[in-house]
């Protein structure tokens, strides 16, 4: 289940998409000097977004294709300790993923390829006064990936809470480096978030969840 994780949030995660470099001792040291420094790897070609649907009703945002494979690096270093993550700020199709869940829970779709080329799709279906409803389908999957070859042709949909979309978590990070990589204010990392968070609530706590779908997840 770990591996599904890093597909879906970093397949999509931070909330996923988060790994920690320790250099040291393997713990998060603040201090105010030196500056930060930052480097950065490839970045992914535009994705624009288009409307599917003229009904005003049915209309979804088709946020196009998110490709992980081309998703380059951030790196924070600051005192010998070096944490580095997913640079989804730079991921058009993310970014208007996460535009459409702070705008009230519009209607949005996205499609993910992870980086051994299985695609899968994920939605905001929509949402009431309280959450977001979002969803994770799996169609086909790479015969080459084993572990995912159990998601086939499964669906798992849950409502996650408004609160937690206005306020998202840095799991991981300190606040120093989370306010560096700008993560509650960027909205690619505020959606990845919220997927990653939706599958750990589905995990350890899924009476609170309020999901349903065919996806057996452990």
């Amino acid at each position: 289940m770990k591996k599904l994780l890093f597909i879906v949030l970093f397949s999509a995660l931070m909330a996923a998409g988060c790994s920690l470099k320790n250099s040291k001792e393997k713990q998060i040291v603040e201090n105010s000097t030196p500056a930060p420094v930052i480097s950065q790897t490839e970045t992914p070609a535009v994705v624009t977004s288009t409307i599917v649907s003229s009904t005003p009703e049915s209309t979804l945002l088709d946020c196009g294709l998110s490709d992980q494979g081309k998703i380059g690096e951030l790196v924070y270093e600051k005192n010998g300790e070096t944490f580095s993550i997913s640079d989804f700020s730079k991921d058009e199709s993310l970014k208007c993923m996460g535009q459409a869940l702070l705008n009230n829970c519009q209607k949005a779709i996205i499609k993910i390829k992870s980086k051994n080329g299985t695609i899968h799709t994920e939605e905001i279906v929509g949402g009431d006064s309280e959450n977001c409803s979002l969803k994770v389908t799996y169609q086909g999957v790479n015969n080459a990936d084993v572990d995912e070859k159990q998601y086939e042709n499964s669906y798992l949909q849950c409502d996650y809470p408004r609160a937690r979309v206005n306020n998202p978590d840095c799991p991981g990070l300190s606040k120093d480096a989370c306010d560096f990589f700008g993560i509650k204010k960027s909205p690619a990392y505020i959606y990845s978030n919220s997927v990653g968070s939706m599958f750990l609530a589905a995990i350890f706590s899924p009476e609170e969840a309020k999901c349903s779908g065919n996806m057996k997840i452990k």
